[in-house]
């Protein structure tokens, strides 16, 4: 049992001692190349640096993706709700019992303002314009944000509005 004891910690000492030489090795090696980067590289131009492109730059820009999406204030059930209560269903379309639903794309501007409305999948003329009518008459939304630049962007949302008898 002594003999067992003694091994193990013997085995120890050797796994400590080897752990600290490659650490010594790894962050001497690291310090060396620390120094000698840069070295003989040659230094570029700043002309040929490119502009980053920030949305000041590029103000038209529409992103499809951002880290902060834009949305309706409520949140998406507040927004169907909204919808639900806004949406006037065409008689026309009531009285040849038409239903479906009807899928609008639009941006959300950088002041949550909507813009661009379009239909993305139409069901029938009639309700395509009044699905696009209620879009356009939505309250402003919480623009969506790009956070490596810190500020508000214009974005592309896509959103069903659902006739049903």
């Amino acid at each position: 049992m002594i003999n067992l004891l003694e091994t193990d910690q013997e085995m120890r000492k050797i796994l400590t001692v080897a752990l600290l030489c490659i650490s010594v090795l790894c962050y001497s090696q690291t310090w060396n190349d620390s120094k000698t980067i840069g070295t003989d590289v040659p230094k570029m131009e700043e002309e040929e640096n490119p502009p980053i492109e920030t949305p000041a730059a590029n103000d038209d820009k529409i992103y499809d993706v951002v880290e902060w999406m834009p949305s309706f204030p409520g949140g998406m059930g507040a927004l169907m709700s909204w919808i639900g209560q806004n949406i006037k269903y065409p008689a026309a379309a009531a009285t040849k019992k038409i239903s479906g639903r009807v899928i609008v794309q639009f941006v959300v501007e950088k002041d949550g303002s909507i813009s661009n409305v379009k239909v993305a999948k139409s069901v029938v003329p009639l309700l395509d314009a009044e699905a696009m009518r209620v879009v356009r008459s939505m309250p402003k939304w919480i623009p969506g944000k790009q956070y490596q630049y810190g500020e508000a962007v214009r974005v592309k949302y896509t959103v069903p509005v659902t006739f049903h008898l």
